[in-house]
């Protein structure tokens, strides 16, 4: 890509969603029980895949713990004690209320 380069609107919507696609593939990868839980804590999930990517996201290991045992409370407050929930501010506390309020 370079400066001045520029995509249709169809494009970039093809591209959200193959990218989307790629972060519920990594989402069930980090989350086995993926399917159980649900949908508002599916799509927060996803929601941090996407903005992380898989590696980055599987580092939250505390978080991921308690989200593969069910313990919402303990996996909710795990992300505000995180550097990434300082940094995202008001998108990472709509993620923490859907974790928590599923």
């Amino acid at each position: 890509v370079k400066h001045g380069d520029t995509i249709t609107e169809a494009e970039a919507e093809r591209l959200l969603v193959q990218d989307a696609a790629i972060a519920e593939k990594d989402a069930r990868r980090l989350v086995p029980n993926f399917d159980g839980i649900s949908p508002q804590r599916q799509d927060a999930i996803v929601n941090m895949a996407f903005n992380l990517g898989y590696s980055r996201l599987a580092q939250f290991k505390t978080f991921l713990r308690c989200v593969r045992a069910g313990q919402w409370m303990a996996a909710g407050t795990s992300l505000e004690t995180t550097k990434w929930y300082t940094q995202v501010r008001n998108r990472a506390r709509d993620i923490v209320a859907a974790i928590l309020q599923g």
